[in-house]
């Protein structure tokens, strides 16, 4: 026998004799076992024997921690198995348990990078940055730290670190920069703009004149009834009499995304998000035409969907279109009646952007939108849309600003300049 052979058989036997000396080990050995065959049953899409086989190895991972809890590789690996599969979100967060107690015993860029991804899973953004941080500042030259470190700095809207992210990833991995540019441009709006005609046309928004006021804002929210809070319009604006239509979109920004592009013209536009619709509202201002455009706040879209009238009921029955009228898709707009202001549709054919980060309940103490919500990546919609049953009143819902959908479009606010 060479010498590299019986080496070999005498490590091979002094790691059994320590696995036999040490329970710890011999139960984490089993777990590697029963996690392998997991995989490989998961793989052949046999849920139930993976399942079971899956257990078992959280049971063994678990029997070695409790003999050893300074056991790095058992806990590491209970996490892994932990996610592996996960029914819901109660194993994950015992896997992030398991992660945060075998960067205790060891730091390592892996085992933070997996508790980074973790808090993801759980929705838990903001506490998955430190740990990505950790795992790039362990080992920086592995280029998905960088990105997974990058997406979520941009889904806080922490751009700017985003991008200095982005810029160390230009040297590393050309695929993932792109990428996580590409995910920069639409959280920022960028893509919104990129490629337009430079030159394009007035689509003539009809505006009605909104008179000042005052009102109960919210008094309801997500179908539940809330205190509402008296807002006063101190001063008048103008309001789209309609909703933006894929003929004025078309005008302005040389496209038509809309899903029922089959409607029509003067159907609303929809499939835009955020972004898209503040592009436009960018490309409006650009026209110069006396007025400057915004999306409006929801005090001022609540006083303008309620006409001045002092209930919330008024956009019952056959004002909208709904899942008994609609047929399913939407229609040219101004075809149900208008409410006390001469505003079309607000009380039912798309959800519409307005410029508040989305709160609930909402804050809002007067005509300002909300600047700071509940998560960073979500602005409101509100009104109802042409699938929502009939007699519904408005709703106000939350959307991410990089989200589209045929549900969603938008009107605008316009103030005179001086």
């Amino acid at each position: 026998m060479s010498f590299l052979a019986t080496f070999l058989v005498l490590v091979s036997s002094a790691a059994a004799t320590q696995q036999a000396a040490d329970p710890a080990l011999a139960h984490l050995k089993q777990g590697n076992e029963y996690f392998n065959e997991a995989i490989k049953l998961f793989e052949a899409k046999s849920w139930k024997q993976g399942n079971e086989a899956r257990a078992k190895g959280i049971e063994s991972y678990r029997k070695a921690i409790e003999l050893n809890p300074k056991l790095f590789e058992a806990q590491r690996n209970l996490g892994d198995l932990l996610r592996r599969n996960a029914p819901g979100a109660t194993d994950i967060q015992h896997a992030v348990e398991a992660y945060k107690r075998a960067l205790e015993i060891k730091p390592d860029a892996e085992t933070s990078s997996r508790l980074g991804i973790s808090y993801g899973a759980l929705g838990k953004t903001a506490e998955a940055i430190p740990a990505f941080e950790q795992a790039v500042r362990l080992d920086p030259s592995v280029a998905m730290y960088q990105y997974n470190l990058g997406f979520t700095y941009v889904e806080l809207v922490n751009l700017e670190a985003a991008r200095k992210v982005q810029e160390r990833l230009q040297t590393m991995d050309q695929a993932l920069a792109e990428k996580l540019l590409d995910k920069i441009r639409q959280t920022s709006g960028e893509a919104s703009l990129i490629g337009r005609p430079k030159t394009y046309s007035n689509p003539k928004i009809e505006l009605v004149a909104i008179p000042p006021g005052s009102f109960e804002l919210g008094g309801w929210t997500d179908g539940q009834t809330v205190p509402g809070r008296k807002v006063t319009i101190k001063s008048g604006f103008y309001l789209g009499k309609y909703p933006v239509t894929q003929a004025q979109w078309q005008a302005v920004m040389g496209d038509n995304p809309s899903f029922f592009k089959n409607c029509g013209a003067n159907c609303p536009v929809e499939q835009v998000s955020w972004h898209d619709a503040q592009a436009f509202v960018t490309r409006l201002n650009q026209l110069h035409d006396g007025f400057r455009y915004r999306l409006p706040s929801e005090a001022e879209w609540e006083y303008a969907y309620r006409g001045g009238t002092k209930t919330i009921t008024y956009a019952r029955g056959d004002i909208g279109w709904n899942s008994n009228n609609s047929g399913g898709k939407t229609h040219p707009v101004g075809e149900k009646p208008a409410n006390p202001f001469g505003l079309y549709d607000m009380g039912g054919h798309v959800k519409e952007w307005c410029l508040d980060w989305y709160a609930s309940p909402s804050p809002a103490t007067d005509v300002s939108p909300v600047v700071k919500g509940d998560e960073p990546m979500y602005r409101l919609l509100r009104g109802t849309t042409f699938y929502a049953m009939a007699g519904s009143v408005t709703t106000r819902t939350k959307g991410r600003i990089d989200e589209v959908s045929r549900n969603n479009g938008f009107r605008v606010v316009a103030e005179k300049v001086r």
